[in-house]
């Protein structure tokens, strides 16, 4: 049941703003341009990771764990990468 309480409802808020918000003046924003060349599917599942390693030591009350959970949350967003760049043709 504890799952359910973390999965479902940012399923059902994403799924909401996806449906009935207007997010084009954030993807056109500088942050949207700077996430979408920055934020990769590999970064997506490192947060991922940190969030199920977060989750699962929440549920255990080990908190050395929980930091370390977070912390690769916050590796995964602030990361220093060099932009993705183009050759000239």
């Amino acid at each position: 049941m504890q799952y359910l309480v973390a999965v479902v409802p940012p399923l059902v808020v994403s799924g909401l703003l996806i449906r009935f918000a207007s997010l084009e003046r954030y993807a056109t924003s500088k942050r949207g341009e700077y996430i979408k060349t920055h934020m990769t599917r590999a970064r997506e599942l490192l947060r991922l990771a940190g969030y199920v390693v977060t989750a699962f030591a929440a549920w255990h009350h080990l908190p050395w764990r929980i930091v370390s959970g977070l912390l690769v949350i916050l590796l995964a967003w602030f990361a220093v990468t060099t932009p993705k760049t183009t050759t000239p043709a």
